[in-house]
């Protein structure tokens, strides 16, 4: 008898997540009524994550790279060996109640222009599931700035049903691969980009965000499939308590994080804007760019090199916007409507 498909893909990429891997399967493994594989890759971890795996889920695919490729490398990987007709971006260090999966590919089967889904994620703190919110979706800001919808609210239900969002957040977010298929990147040697790899890590679930929306796929929160999630750097609604809050949360964050979240910030918005928005959020953007520019400049002159590294790579990103803008087939207003 042949071997059906799986119905969906989960790729797991790993980076010294020893002490996260046990909960994050254990949840995975108990998902109800899927047909599903598993994709583990390694970035050359250096905490036993790697013979973890081999050792208690010899099951799964595992694959070890020589080098670190990052999120966006290490899940065009699993993308790549996945036979699945959607695709699950799991994160390390999060834990999915038993039905996370079922509700969300349930409903991407239901609704075939929508490209991505993701559920309601909630705070994991110490191992304890709270019920403080980490993400709903991406929330876009007029100034540039992109932040977790619901960022930090307590769960009093009021975010539930089905919720339309501009994109998912990085955190778990579920991709039909027919839309990944459709707004791949193709690098000079033909080879497909799902995730852009310039990025490497930090921003790249915005950039394709970005690409799916702009192709005409849409996103969806469905707050019934619940998932937990420890982030190790918190936002804490920074944006909303303004410029003294974000500088001190910048604080918290490796300054690693901080160089490619910066250049990372610009590619996304080299990318993805049409034209006509990035005359019409000129005033916001211009103000938000000065202060950036200006504090790292003053604050955090490690970014220096991430400055020439933005201008050393504008005629790529260039090149990548063409792809992208070729394949657009909303207009700048039906994208508009996401910034605030």
């Amino acid at each position: 008898m042949t071997e059906l498909p799986p119905q969906v893909s989960i790729g797991l990429v790993i980076w010294n997540g020893r002490q996260y891997l046990p909960a994050c399967l254990k949840s995975v493994l108990a998902q109800k009524s899927i047909n599903s594989e598993i994709i583990a890759i390694d970035n050359n971890s250096t905490d036993g994550s790697f013979e973890y795996l081999q050792t208690e889920f010899p099951q799964l695919k595992i694959i070890r790279n020589r080098v670190n490729r990052g999120f966006a490398g290490g899940h065009n990987q699993a993308i790549a060996l996945s036979r699945g007709r959607f695709y699950l971006a799991l994160n390390q260090d999060t834990v999915l109640e038993p039905d996370y999966l079922q509700v969300l590919i349930s409903f991407l089967e239901k609704n075939p222009k929508a490209g991505s889904a993701q559920g309601k994620i909630k705070r994991l703190t110490n191992g304890e599931k709270t019920n403080n919110i980490d993400s709903l979706g991406l929330q876009l800001h007029t100034s540039g700035q992109v932040t977790d919808w619901g960022e930090v609210e307590d769960d009093q239900g009021q975010f539930s049903g089905i919720l339309e969002i501009f994109g998912p957040s990085g955190t778990l977010p579920a991709y039909r691969k027919q839309a990944l298929e459709a707004t791949a990147l193709i690098d000079s040697s033909g080879r497909k980009e799902y995730f852009d790899e310039d990025f490497f890590a930090y921003k790249e679930d915005i950039d394709l965000a970005f690409r799916l929306r702009l192709n005409g796929w849409s996103s969806f929160c469905l707050t019934d499939a619940v998932a937990f999630h420890n982030r190790s750097v918190r936002g804490e609604g920074a944006v909303a308590r303004g410029n003294l809050a974000i500088a001190n949360q910048r604080q918290a964050k490796s300054k690693f994080s901080r160089r490619l979240s910066f250049s990372n910030h610009h590619f996304v918005y080299l990318k993805n804007l049409p034209n006509l928005l990035r005359w019409r959020f000129w005033p916001q953007r211009t103000w938000y760019e000065i202060k950036m520019w200006g504090y790292a400049l003053l604050k955090e002159p490690f970014l220096i090199p991430e400055m020439f590294k933005i201008c050393r790579l504008w005629p790529k990103m260039m090149r990548k916007r063409r792809q992208i803008m070729s394949r657009r087939v909303i207009t700048p207003e039906a994208l508009a409507r996401w910034f605030v």
